[in-house]
């Protein structure tokens, strides 16, 4: 907004300065032929206009350029900053989504995964899947200023977290259709640890392993993609605005992941 008032005002102010030359012109057109013809033979060219409107005229000219200078300055200053902020936000979108997938990892996947049977002691896991969304329609100036294949490479990283929730929420179906379906037999039952045996319908088990080989599987992909993704918007953001702050996943004791921020101050942790 700011940037337009200004370019608007250069504009009205190169409208002014060529009013005025038009009235010099009037002017000079106006005067006695005598005194045209007078001033002609001496070569007095300054003296043809009147000296308020010569000055007028030029103090114009000044104005309007200047005027038109800042605004263009604004102008890049506001899109740079537009730009920077867009890369931000994809890079937190990217990285709330990690930390959902990263949570099924650690809460349901790891603690089963070396075990031969793991989809029978797969409980349901419901979490919240509200996250910030990549802004695609912000940092869609990638592809004109950089290589284009990191726009859909984010895109599918996102493809993938969706895909992973929706392979959860396969998940959580089945399971909850185990425990509540007439045709599952419970033989044995622990209230204490929620442990016991059950007869289940062979079919019925195939398609709840099946839901658990697939949610571990598309898990493990859109995690790896999601870390590769943000990893490359982060070196996009340093590569088009170097000297301006950027955020970096830094790798913890615990193989966990924190952020930091680099750029003006590199060694501010952010959690």
């Amino acid at each position: 907004m700011k940037s337009c008032l200004l370019a608007f005002t250069a504009f009205a102010l190169i409208l002014l300065f060529w009013a005025l030359v038009l009235v010099l012109v009037a002017t000079d057109q106006l005067a006695p032929a005598s005194e045209i013809a007078s001033r002609n033979s001496h070569g007095d060219f300054v003296s043809y206009f009147p000296s308020g409107l010569v000055s007028s005229a030029l103090g114009a000219l000044a104005g309007s350029l200047s005027a038109f200078y800042l605004g263009i300055h604004q102008q890049r200053i506001d899109r740079k900053e537009k730009q920077h902020a867009a890369l931000l936000r994809t890079y937190f979108a990217l990285l709330s989504q990690w930390n959902i997938l990263e949570g099924i990892r650690k809460g349901l996947l790891e603690p089963n995964r070396a075990h031969p049977e793991r989809f029978t002691r797969m409980p349901e896991y419901r979490i919240s899947a509200r996250c910030a969304r990549v802004p695609f329609d912000e940092i869609a100036f990638i592809t004109v200023v950089d290589d284009a294949n990191v726009l859909q490479e984010v895109q599918i990283a996102e493809q993938g977290f969706d895909t992973a929730i929706g392979a959860l929420d396969i998940w959580n179906a089945r399971v909850h259709g185990l425990h509540s379906s007439p045709e599952v037999d419970v033989r044995e039952f622990d209230f204490a640890t929620g442990a016991g045996k059950i007869a289940v319908p062979l079919p019925m088990m195939y398609f709840i392993k099946k839901a658990a080989d697939v949610l571990y599987e598309v898990v493990d992909e859109a995690l790896a993609k999601t870390v590769t993704e943000i990893r490359s918007v982060e070196n996009l953001t340093k590569r088009l605005f170097p000297g301006m702050k950027a955020l970096t996943m830094v790798p913890k004791e615990n193989n966990d992941v924190t952020t930091k921020q680099s750029g003006e101050n590199p060694s501010t942790p952010k959690a």
